[in-house]
């Protein structure tokens, strides 16, 4: 496995070049190291005969990344439910709107985070915007 230490000014000429070299996106995920954001991206490559595991850290003051949606629909799921869950904003990203966030959840919770609170009182505010057709 080669793995990757990456800034977020890298993130995206890594990924082109993962890509472009037969590798495909398995999985983005967050995580909350306390007092900065993880952003794992996992890649194969055919056969599963390489894997390149790349991390991102950024700050938590205003966490975002650039968005990996042009390159990658299944990216850009992954995305929107960072965005649902830490509140980390993919910035570029052609259409963020919630994934797993229902509409009752307070706008400023992210259940993912290491200092988010309990479960506060949800609301009924209404329907899911589900997408139809």
């Amino acid at each position: 496995m080669v793995q990757h230490r990456l800034s977020l000014d890298g993130l995206t000429d890594m990924v082109e070049e993962l890509l472009g070299n037969g590798f495909r996106r398995a999985l983005v995920a967050a995580h909350d190291d306390d007092d900065s954001f993880r952003v794992v991206y996992l890649f194969l490559a055919a056969g599963l005969i390489a894997v390149s595991n790349s991390n991102a850290l950024f700050s938590k003051d205003d966490p975002m990344v650039p968005s990996l949606a042009y390159l990658s629909f299944s990216a850009s799921r992954f995305e929107r439910e960072m965005a649902d869950l830490y509140g980390i904003r993919p910035v570029g990203h052609p259409k963020v709107r919630r994934l797993v966030r229902h509409a009752h959840w307070p706008e400023e919770w992210y259940p993912m985070r290491s200092n988010a609170s309990p479960a506060p009182e949800f609301e009924d505010s209404g329907h899911f915007p589900f997408v139809t057709g």
